[in-house]
């Protein structure tokens, strides 16, 4: 049962990833981005729909906060920087492990996910679900390659809380 769950949740995303990846769009609007901003995150979640929320400084780094537009709080980062040049953008959003499922039942899902989802890394740190993805802009990106991927993840996080949780709610929005 745990397997049908992940792997359903796997064609999703994947059908998603492909389809948003792969828009003509992405590749004609705008000029390329070089390198990631505080500007470039906010116009591209706001474009998609989400909100901006505070940003936390910790340990020298910037935590952006902000709102998927699935609803789901999330966090970005910008890594491999040289100066003020990031050439990658971490996005991380984290829910709740689910009364009823044992860590071991968790494990098995998470693995499952991580077999049939490409779009996001999922594991588990204590006792929550993290999901990470990484957007390069080595090469330079477009704005709507940026917009599809917040898309892509925010897509990829409603599906993995959809799947921990089955009764149809939906995630509180909050930062």
């Amino acid at each position: 049962m745990m397997k049908d769950a992940g792997f359903s949740l796997g064609m999703r995303v994947l059908a998603l990833a492909a389809l948003a990846l792969a828009t003509p769009a992405a590749a004609q609007q705008g000029g390329m981005i070089a390198a990631f901003d505080a500007n470039v995150l906010s116009t591209a979640i706001t474009a998609v729909g989400g909100r901006t929320g505070p940003v936390r400084n910790e340990d020298g780094k910037a935590y952006y906060t902000f709102t998927l537009p699935s609803g789901i709080p999330a966090v970005a980062y910008f890594d491999d920087c040289e100066g003020q040049a990031c050439k990658t953008l971490v996005l991380i959003s984290s829910l709740e492990m689910p009364a009823g499922r044992t860590v071991a039942q968790l494990d098995e899902l998470l693995r499952t996910v991580n077999n049939n989802v490409p779009a996001a890394k999922v594991f588990r740190v204590d006792q929550r679900v993290v999901m990470q993805h990484y957007v390069l802009a080595d090469f330079g990106i477009s704005p709507a390659n940026v917009q599809e991927h917040l898309r892509v993840f925010s897509n990829v996080t409603l599906s993995m809380y959809q799947t921990l949780n089955p009764q149809p709610q939906q995630p509180a929005a909050g930062g």
